[in-house]
């Protein structure tokens, strides 16, 4: 019996090893930086110039699922992914004004959701 325990408590601890925890974004340098993550594949990534609450969407990628996977160039669609940028404000900006103000956010299937601020450089 103590066996079948230790068994199952090495299977949980794998599961959370796989499904990871909160992404931590980094952003990189210029004005068509890659975003990355740890923690596994999102179900989309979305840029804001200024901040959610007062800004405006300029870059959105989504898929249907879990499927974007780190890294990513900022106005590159990745395989498997859809450029949504149209549905939240018309036409995307490929590439970001030099000493703006942004957020990227990450968003994954089951509502997750994280952001880093940055400037551009």
């Amino acid at each position: 019996m103590k066996t079948l325990s230790m068994i199952g408590l090495f299977a949980v601890a794998l599961l959370c090893v796989s499904c990871g925890g909160s992404p931590e974004i980094t952003v990189g340098s210029g004005t068509t930086p890659t975003y990355t993550w740890d923690s596994g594949p999102v179900r989309q990534l979305t840029v804001i110039r200024g901040t959610l609450e007062s800004g405006t969407t300029i870059w959105a990628i989504g898929a249907s699922g879990d499927e974007i996977a780190s890294p990513v160039t900022h106005g590159t669609v990745p395989s498997g992914a859809t450029e949504l940028t149209q549905a939240y404000t018309g036409s995307p900006e490929p590439v970001l004004t030099a000493g703006a103000d942004y957020q990227v956010w990450l968003e994954r299937g089951e509502g997750e959701r994280v952001f880093v601020d940055f400037t551009a450089e």
